[in-house]
């Protein structure tokens, strides 16, 4: 009984070496912001039109969701604005949104956010995978 599972054991960490090997990429979600036009926003104008080009990579869903969002209403805090849906594998979309610049005075910057999840996904949920990118902020 003993030898049984000591061979069992070693089975096991056999095959689990194997699978987490290094060399052997896991699947791993992924997503990137590409371009944000325009690439700057002036305090106290009106909202304005922004796009984001985004590049995902879908490997552990067959359907995944990508949303995009901006800290307009706290420091650290993103409020989604579009949303697409995604196949798995790789690609890129582009979404618009109309936002208002905000100035955090030094808390943080003002963020494009970008995330990646399952789709459809339970609530609550967790992303495969987000990114954030600087939208700068100029003064009239």
């Amino acid at each position: 009984m003993a030898q049984r599972i000591a061979a069992c054991l070693v089975i096991f960490l056999a095959v689990l070496t194997a699978w987490s090997a290094p060399g052997q990429a896991q699947p791993k979600d992924k997503i990137k912001i590409v371009n944000i036009v325009p690439d700057s926003l002036i305090l106290g104008d009106k909202r304005r039109e922004v796009t984001v080009e985004i590049e995902y990579e879908l490997e552990t869903k067959k359907e995944g969701i990508i949303y995009l969002g901006f800290n307009t209403d706290k420091p650290e805090q993103y409020v989604i604005t579009e949303s697409v849906r995604v196949k798995k594998g790789k690609g890129r979309v582009t979404l618009k949104s109309k936002v208002k610049a905000v100035d955090w005075q030094g808390l943080a910057p003002f963020y494009a956010y970008a995330n990646i999840s399952e789709y459809p996904h339970p609530s609550p949920w967790k992303a495969l995978d987000f990114v954030t990118a600087e939208i700068k902020i100029k003064r009239r």
